[in-house]
This record gives structure tokens, sequence and C-alpha cells, in this order.
């Protein structure tokens, strides 16, 4: 039989042995590489099972380099942009592209480059359009609103949706759908009527496991436009109907799971510091009211001494102290941090 590949793609491809070739693009293996044609070029249900298994045995998807470049890159450039980021993390398994042709039946959409599963920008963007138009509860004033983050005929939307990319290589799994009624499907008329004699069909499906995160972002594409409320009404259409494919079934949702951000450091003025200096370590604290900061070492010591100016680094060396110093000190746990002079 002949291969539908060119001569050295197929032997690249049969060299490919499951759970010990890393570096494989599993989007492109997926996608473009099966060679479980019968003679007539048909695939038979064995064919399908096999092949998904296959392309699971393969391990994970995608490398966590690239993936995690890709990701701080788009990060840097929505935050550059004034937009606000999330990470959503999958409560069963997640489907994206089943509609795309496959020998398998059923397709999946991989990142072009990265080989990974993941979610389009525009298929974000349908998302939280179907949520708001079909599921919110609007008046006069909102839907004008919403109309203008997604944009007409006419102009472009106010926001930027990009690319949800997952966190992490990825787990795929198998999963079977039974359609009963598949005449009924394929024609529906009278002489295939949707009836409960009909045998199943299993199919199966590549799906991404359970507890999978995935990085969404949103940025302004103009000054004004409200990021903020759009990401909540993006972590509503989650969480309530999914992201994907069969989300009438449960598969797609996801629950918020970005890290609180940081509280907001304490600080303190202490006007009239001592500057000590360890002629020893070279180590540099700050001491005030009974308080004392935890010790500047190496290059941290030496810049600030470098901010004292010429003459006063020069007392601090001789002396090994300075006084009445005005410096501004971070609460760090229990102690305090020094982080410069004010004076």
């Amino acid at each position: 039989m002949t291969s539908p590949l060119y001569a050295d793609s197929a032997i690249a491809a049969k060299a490919i042995i499951p759970g010990t070739t890393h570096s494989i693009n599993t989007g492109l293996w997926f996608t473009r590489f099966y060679d479980s044609f019968k003679a007539d070029w048909s695939v038979d249900e064995e064919g399908k099972r096999g092949w998904i298994d296959r392309v699971i045995r393969l391990g994970t998807s995608g490398s966590k380099d690239q993936i995690e470049s890709l990701n701080q890159r788009q990060h840097q450039l929505c935050k550059a942009l004034g937009g606000e980021t999330r990470i959503f993390e999958t409560e069963g398994a997640f489907v994206t592209g089943m509609g795309l042709s496959h020998p398998v039946e059923n397709g999946f959409t991989f990142h072009p480059t990265l080989g990974v599963p993941y979610l389009p920008a525009s298929s974000v963007k349908g998302l939280l359009r179907g949520w708001v138009e079909a599921w919110m509860d609007n008046d006069e004033n909102d839907s004008t609103e919403y109309e203008r983050w997604f944009g007409t005929t006419e102009c472009s939307g106010e926001l930027i949706f990009f690319d949800a990319l997952p966190t992490k290589p990825v787990h795929l799994g198998c999963e079977i759908m039974t359609p009963h009624m598949g005449k009924w499907y394929e024609k529906g008329d009278e002489n295939n009527p949707p009836a409960d004699w009909y045998s199943p069909v299993p199919v199966p499906f590549l799906v991404v496991q359970p507890k999978t995160k995935f990085h969404f972002m949103i940025a302004p594409r103009i000054i004004g436009a409200d990021v903020s409320k759009a990401m909540q009404e993006l972590k509503n259409a989650l969480e309530w109907i999914g992201a994907g494919a069969k989300t009438a079934s449960g598969y797609g949702r996801m629950l918020d799971t970005t890290p609180p951000p940081p509280p907001p450091a304490q600080t303190e003025s202490w006007g009239t510091a001592k500057i000590l200096l360890n002629p020893g370590t070279g180590d540099i604290t700050a001491s005030f009211d009974g308080k004392t900061t935890i010790p500047l070492k190496g290059n941290d010591a030496n810049n600030f001494r470098s901010a004292l100016g010429e003459d006063r680094s020069n007392s601090l060396k001789k002396k090994k102290e300075l006084k009445n110093i005005s410096v501004l000190v971070e609460k760090l746990g229990n102690g305090w941090k020094l982080l410069k002079t004010l004076s």
C-alpha cells in the first residue's frame, strides 16, 4: 500500500515510538500522520480507537519551556496594553475542534506551533459574546456597551482577545460517545425515525484531561474599555456554560484559580534612624525606636552605600555608623527591610 506522505516524512513517522519520542509535536502527529487506513482508504472502528490510544501514549503534549515562553510573552504584552489575565482550571474533560475533518471522525484543535490543545482567541471572543447575548439579562445601556466590546461590521470592538494557552504540558485522554440513532441523524425522514431499536455506535474522541489550567487574557483596544467587567463575564461563562465542544454534556467548564494578588507592602519612614556597618561582613542595618532592619548583604549593601553619596559613604566606612538619617523601610514578615534613604 502506498503512503500519502513524502518518503522522508513517512520514515520519520515510523521512527516515532510512543512514550520515548519526547520532541514530537502532538498536534502535527495527530492531524497529519494517521497511518491506519485500510486498503481501500476506509477507516474502521479499531483503527480510530487505536490511533487515539497511540497519540495518548506519546505522553504529555507540548514543551514546558516553549509553553511558558509564549505565555510569558503574551502576559507581558497584555499587561503593557493595560489588560487582565486569569488562570482557569477545567473541572472535567475539555474538547475543542471536534468538527474539524479527521480520519477518526472527530478532529481536535491544536496550537499550530506548540502542538498543544488550546482555545483560539476567536473562540474566547465567541464564548463571551454567546454568554452575553443568550444568557444575561441586559438593559438597553448594557446592550450598547457589550456591542462596543465585540464591534460591528463598521468598526472593531474595544477589546483584544488572546489565545487561551495551557500553563504546562497537557495530559490527553480518550472518551466514548454512543449515538443511538445514526440513521435519523443522517437522513431524518419517515423511513428512518428516531427509535430505541437502533444499536449504539461507540465513537471515540480525544479530550484534555480534567484539572488542566489555561491562561486567559483580555486587553483594551482603546482607553476606557471595561476589561475588568469583560473578564468577570468571561469567568461566569466558563463556570456556567463552559468552553469548546459538548458543553451541553458538561465538557469544558472551568473555575478561576488565579492566585490572589499579594497584599500591598507596608512601609514606614524612619526620620532619625541610625545606619550601622558591620566591618567584618560589610552588612548594613538601620535602627529606630527599638526596631532594627534585617541586614543588607553583598550587592544590596554596596548599592545602599553608593546611594548615600561619597561623603556619607566614606563617613560610614570610617565611623561604622551614621546618625539621624531618614530612611524608608518595608515590613517583611516579623522584621523590617531597609529600602532607601529619604534624605
